[in-house]
């Protein structure tokens, strides 16, 4: 059943995509290019289009349809937005090494991040999958740490962010990849990829389905923590229709976010926000921005 989240994704995504239209088509006009009262042009229908999107959604609780209808809707919408993508995101990340680091949500997450990435002329060298024994099983993380070379008489915690700092020197500037090695036999990660370069573009994919599975405490807080220490500011995304958002605490620790990675919106805000736009970006009650400032003022 859709409910009314899905049906203001709809707009938002009705929106993005005249947006980002208007923006297309204003690259053949000549910049600075002004109407008649000599304000510019494209920024002009800019600002009237998110007037408009302001009043719809101050209207969207008095607007009913029925779930196919808005299906069929949101359908439509996404598939104009994904027509649009790579020409908003055409080459902004050339010749960025790229590290996707998963630690909740889905396969089918990471899968749209990688492909926002790839789009945008990324190269993804790896992707890093953190189980859930790295919170769950103390036996574990100790014996892995202590056979990593790490003290035997620190507590879970320590040995925890032992073992982050191990993983996070192997990402970023690969290091520490025989210690890897030894987090893989005691099924703590599971890597995919190249780990012979360096990567100091982040991405994390989080975001629980249950109770259970949400670490965004106990193991995405210090795992940032970590980057942040290495001078690295990961972009921390989740799937739109998660069950549990990470996108708070992502955001307490500074970092920008995407709450929609699964979403054509969701993807260009991630490759924005990658090229140095801080934010929060998507269609949930945490963003603050559906559309990148810096996309807006392109023309």
């Amino acid at each position: 059943m859709i409910d009314l989240r899905y049906h203001i994704y709809s707009l938002v995504a009705v929106f993005l995509s005249l947006a980002l239209g208007i923006l297309i088509g204003a690259s053949i006009v000549a910049p600075g290019a002004t109407d008649s009262k000599g304000v510019n042009r494209s920024q002009s229908q800019i600002t009237e289009l998110e007037r408009s999107y302001d009043s719809l959604r101050k209207e969207i609780a008095d607007k009913q349809e029925t779930a196919s209808a808005l299906q069929v809707r949101l359908d439509q919408t996404e598939q104009v937005c994904r027509a649009l993508f790579p020409s908003a995101v055409n080459g902004l990340l050339s010749y960025r090494n790229v590290a996707i680091i998963q630690t909740g949500g889905s396969d089918e997450a990471v899968a749209a991040a990688r492909t926002a990435l790839e789009q945008a002329g990324a190269k993804v060298n790896c992707s890093i999958r953190l189980n859930d024994k790295l919170v769950k099983d103390g036996d574990s993380v100790s014996e892995a740490a202590i056979e990593a070379g790490f003290n035997s008489d620190t507590d879970d915690s320590a040995k925890l962010n032992a073992l982050l700092t191990v993983l996070t020197d192997s990402i970023v500037w690969a290091k520490s990849t025989d210690k890897l090695d030894i987090l893989e036999k005691h099924n703590l990660v599971s890597v995919s990829g190249d780990m012979t370069h360096w990567n100091k573009t982040i991405v994390i994919v989080g975001g629980a389905n249950s109770k259970p599975h949400n670490h965004a405490r106990a193991l995405d807080m210090p795992l940032i923590e970590a980057l942040q220490n290495k001078g690295v500011e990961p972009v921390g995304c989740e799937a739109y229709d998660v069950k549990i958002s990470y996108i708070g605490a992502y955001a307490g620790k500074g970092i920008s976010t995407v709450d929609c990675i699964d979403k054509a919106a969701g993807q260009i805000g991630l490759v924005y926000a990658l090229t140095g736009e801080h934010g929060h970006f998507g269609a949930k009650k945490t963003a603050d921005r559906l559309i990148p400032r810096t996309l807006r003022g392109a023309n």
